[in-house]
C-alpha cells in the first residue's frame, strides 16, 4: 500500500518528507481507515487514535531507512515524517502570559492538566488527540527592546498591551499546542475542557497570569466547533485595550475588506 502512494522526487527535499503525496493519501484519517480494513480490523472511528499509533510503529522503523536518518533525529524526526508537509493536521494552542519567574510552575500545571484529562479521557476509550504535543516560551515583544522610537507591539498581538505589562510583571508567555487531524473525534470538547481548566486555576488567572488564544490556530472552541464561543471571546477582548485601535487600522487601509478573511472579520467583530 505504501509504495502505491510513493512518488518519484527530482529534487533534495527539506523538512523530513518530501512534500509530495497525493490529496487522498494525505488524509491520514482515510489511509490509517483504509489500512485497517485490508488487515480485518473492524470499523471504530473513536479509535482512530490507537490504529494510527500502530501504523506508526509498524512503519516508521522502514521510513527511518529509508530516509536514513535514525541516528540523526530519532524519535522526533520519526513523528515529522508524518505530519510535516504532507498530512492535512490540525491544531488548538493555548498561550499563557505571566512572570518569568513563575515560567517553570506554570508549564507544570498546565502540563499536569493536559496528562490528567488525557489520562481520564482513555479510561473511557475515548482518544481525542493524536499529535504532537509542543510548550514553547519566549520573551513578550517590548517596542524598548527594538530600538526604534516609537515601535510597539501589534495592535492584537499575544503580548498584550503596555500597561498590562508594567502593572503586573508579565514579562513572558508559553504556547501549548496540541496536534490532531481531521476526524478524530471528541477533538472540539477536549480543547473546551482543556482550555476551561486552565482558565480556573488560580496560578493562570488575576494578577497572576491569564490564558488567551494564539490566534494563528483555533481557539474558542464550544459544543458546535472551534471559534464559536462568543462569550470567550469577548472576555479575550477585555485584554486588549488596543481592541479598538485595531479595528479602525482595518477600517483605515483596507475599507472594502480585500485582505479580510471571514476569521479576522468575527475576531475583530466586523
Amino acid at each position: 500500500f505504501l509504495e502505491s502512494i510513493a512518488k518519484w522526487v527530482e529534487r533534495p527535499f527539506t523538512d523530513g518528507a518530501p512534500g509530495v503525496l497525493s490529496e487522498a493519501a494525505s488524509d491520514v484519517a482515510e489511509v490509517t481507515q483504509r489500512i485497517k480494513e485490508d488487515v480485518g480490523l473492524a470499523k471504530a472511528q473513536s479509535k482512530l487514535t490507537v490504529y494510527y499509533d500502530e501504523l506508526q510503529a509498524k512503519t516508521l522503523p522502514k521510513m527511518n531507512k529509508a530516509y536514513e536518518c535514525e541516528d540523526l533525529w530519532g524519535k522526533s524526526h520519526n513523528v515529522n515524517l508524518f505530519v510535516n508537509a504532507d498530512l492535512k493536521i490540525r491544531s488548538m494552542a493555548v498561550t499563557v502570559v505571566c512572570k518569568l519567574d513563575n515560567l517553570q510552575r506554570n508549564v507544570n500545571v498546565t502540563w499536569t492538566l493536559l496528562r490528567d484529562l488525557i489520562e481520564a479521557k482513555r479510561e473511557k476509550g475515548e482518544y481525542p488527540m493524536n499529535g504532537q504535543i509542543e510548550w514553547r516560551a519566549m520573551m513578550l515583544d517590548e517596542g524598548k527592546y527594538v530600538g526604534i522610537d516609537g515601535s510597539t507591539p501589534a495592535l492584537t498581538s499575544g503580548s498584550i498591551d503596555a500597561a498590562t505589562i508594567e502593572r503586573t510583571g508579565w514579562d513572558v508567555m508559553f504556547v501549548i499546542e496540541v496536534v490532531h487531524f481531521p476526524r478524530t473525534v471528541g477533538f472540539e470538547a477536549f480543547a473546551k475542557e482543556y482550555l476551561d481548566q486552565c482558565r480556573a486555576r488560580p496560578e493562570l488567572s488575576g494578577d497572576e497570569g491569564c490564558v488567551l488564544p494564539e490566534w494563528s490556530k483555533p481557539f474558542a472552541p464550544s459544543d458546535k466547533g472551534f471559534w464559536t464561543d462568543d462569550a470567550y471571546m469577548a472576555e479575550v477582548r477585555k485584554h486588549f485595550p488596543q481592541w479598538d485601535a485595531a479595528v479602525a487600522a482595518m477600517d483605515k487601509y483596507d475599507p472594502v475588506g480585500l485582505y479580510a478573511t471571514s476569521f479576522n472579520k468575527w475576531l475583530l467583530g466586523k
